[in-house]
């Protein structure tokens, strides 16, 4: 519950205080509206100028069912297999697998 209240009280801060990303703003062409922002954050022209270069100013594209389903495709079963290889040893190995051996030396004993 307290996490919860923490998470929710965080999630309403950043909607009210903080500003949107100039990026963001650049790519929706609010251009005046990036440009007060960066003000706002006190970037000066040259760093803003370093970091807009370093993106290409171009958002992701949305991701479709396709693109998921992908990972299912004949080409793609190694990959696949080796990602939920991983993250089942990545669980095993981590406080599951800790929690796991605890409860069970204790409850033996």
């Amino acid at each position: 519950m307290i996490q919860a209240i923490i998470g929710y009280s965080l999630t309403i801060y950043a909607f009210l205080l903080l500003p949107e990303s100039p990026r963001w703003l650049s790519s929706q062409g609010k251009i005046r509206e990036s440009q007060l922002v960066w003000e706002e954050l006190d970037i000066d022209t040259a760093e803003r100028e370093k970091l807009e270069e370093g993106a290409d100013g171009a958002l992701p594209k949305a991701v479709q069912i396709s693109d998921i389903l992908n990972v299912f495709s004949r080409n793609a079963w190694k990959q696949t297999s080796l990602g939920v290889f991983l993250m089942a040893m990545q669980q095993l190995s981590g406080i599951d697998g800790v929690l796991y051996v605890s409860f069970h030396n204790h409850a033996a004993s």
